[in-house]
């Protein structure tokens, strides 16, 4: 019988809940600090650390993006939501909530399907939209 280390045993459990998260999307199993993947007309960035601006949200929300629209549908799954803090930053109309996960982070949507990055610390920025003031606006779908 082959003894795990502590490192091994928990690359084990990675790996066998990212195979079971396989079947409802995408999983990302590696993502560099300032890499980024979009969901629709949102983008999840990595980042090093949670900003020092940053304020911690006492009663955050499941969903990411504002609205009442399938497209505004990004949400956090129930799961992934006993495993993060998230917090506040609004530096411009098209920064999102900061996520900062201790597990798989997995993130939900009707249309897009499901994605799962790793755990670590992410930005949500919302795609902004053409307009000819060239103001900051978000897309709203």
């Amino acid at each position: 019988m082959k003894t795990f280390t502590k490192v091994e045993l928990h690359a084990e459990q990675l790996k066998h809940s990212l195979a079971n998260k396989k079947a409802n999307g995408k999983v990302i199993e590696s993502i560099a600090v300032w890499d980024y993947v979009h969901q629709g007309d949102i983008t999840l960035k990595r980042l090093p650390e949670v900003p020092k601006e940053a304020k911690l949200i006492v009663k955050p929300l499941r969903q990411l993006a504002p609205g009442t629209s399938m497209g505004s549908r990004h949400c956090i799954s129930i799961k992934s939501m006993e495993n993060c803090k998230i917090y506040e930053q609004a530096i411009n109309p098209l920064c999102g909530p900061v996520i900062d996960s201790s597990d798989v982070l997995e993130i939900e949507h009707p249309e897009h399907g499901n994605y799962c990055l790793p755990a670590g610390t992410y930005r949500v920025t919302f795609q902004r939209q053409a307009n000819p003031g060239n103001d900051l606006r978000r897309v709203i779908d």
